[in-house]
């Protein structure tokens, strides 16, 4: 598998070819090569489960459409929830700046909180989510603290996307309409 890996490292695709499964899974090529398109592999080490690798895509729309459980699908997510509570480097490091963008988060929602007055708790869009969310007009808050933080980390990168996209934009057409 390294051999097929260092040898696929150094593939060069065509501009208009997406066929990059050769370069991200060389050894899924070489085996459908010499065992057709369809073939059993054991994953890991000391696993007696076999997996199913097929390169046919017909087969595969088959079996990802199966309802009966004769082929139990393992999900992706699942597989990365368990990568993401290991204690990595970088997860630590992820962990940390979660926390940190937290407690700005509720530090500038309590400052909000803090400052209401006569005409509420401001215009702006954490200023609507706390009109609607708060206890002083209801019973049960539609949205706990958590909820309010991921909406705000929610709004600050779709603006930051769509802010950086549009300069990007305004650059190239001013780049390519000079006059």
């Amino acid at each position: 598998m390294k051999r097929l890996t260092a040898e696929a490292a150094g593939l060069v695709l065509d501009a208009g070819c997406h066929d990059y499964g050769a370069m991200v899974q060389p050894y899924y090529r070489n085996w459908m090569g010499l065992y057709g398109p369809r073939g059993r592999s054991c994953r890991g080490s000391g696993r007696s489960r076999a997996a199913l690798f097929i390169g046919d895509v017909n087969m595969v729309k088959q079996v990802y459409s199966d309802r009966t459980g004769l082929f139990p699908k393992e999900s992706w997510n699942d597989q990365q929830l368990h990568a993401r509570n290991l204690p990595t480097k970088n997860n630590l490091e992820m962990w940390k700046l979660e926390k940190e963008v937290k407690s700005i988060l509720i530090n500038i929602i309590e400052s909000h909180l803090a400052t209401k007055d006569t005409a509420g708790y401001g215009d702006d869009m954490l200023g609507v989510m706390l009109e609607t969310c708060t206890p002083d007009h209801m019973q049960n808050p539609l949205m706990s603290m958590d909820e309010i933080t991921e909406e705000c980390k929610t709004f600050y990168i779709a603006g930051h996307e769509t802010t950086s996209l549009l300069l990007t934009w305004a650059v190239f057409l001013l780049i390519t309409h000079q006059e």
